[in-house]
Order: C-alpha cells, then sequence, then structure tokens
C-alpha cells in the first residue's frame, strides 16, 4: 500500500514458534472435540484468539495425534461445556 508504515513483514523470535502450534490446531481440529470448539470459537469471534492456548487445547494440540477427520456429521449436539 502506498505510504504504509509498519513493521509487520519483520519476523519476531515468537512467531515461528506461534506458526508451528497453529499449524498443528489446523491439524487437530476437525477430529478433536476440544481443539475443535476452541477453533471455531475463534473463528467465529465469539472467544479471543488466546482460547487456543488454554491448557486443555494446548495439552490436546501438544500431546495429542492427529485424529481423523469424521465422515459425516454428529448425530447429536456436541457438549458446549469448557
Amino acid at each position: 500500500m502506498p505510504r504504509a508504515t509498519g513493521d509487520a513483514v519483520i519476523t519476531r523470535a515468537m512467531d515461528r514458534p506461534v506458526g508451528w502450534y497453529l499449524r498443528r490446531v489446523q491439524e487437530r481440529y476437525p477430529g478433536d472435540p476440544v481443539v475443535g470448539r476452541a477453533f471455531r470459537s475463534v473463528l467465529t469471534l465469539t472467544a479471543p484468539v488466546t482460547a487456543l492456548f488454554a491448557p486443555k487445547v494446548v495439552r490436546a494440540v501438544l500431546l495429542g495425534p492427529v485424529q481423523a477427520t469424521p465422515a459425516e456429521p454428529p448425530m447429536a449436539r456436541e457438549d458446549t461445556g469448557t
């Protein structure tokens, strides 16, 4: 953009680990209900981005395996408790 100022293109020390973590979130949200609930809440702007860094979500992202994406939508409503 003409005459735009700022340093948004400068890579900071935390950019790479956060990018790595968010890639793992994107790999896991379709099959993991804990990660999926947090991801959809952030995506729909009903929760802050920090919801992706809640202890339950971090544990599922860092320690949990990539679960298979369900072939069909769930037949029952997801539990909305956090």
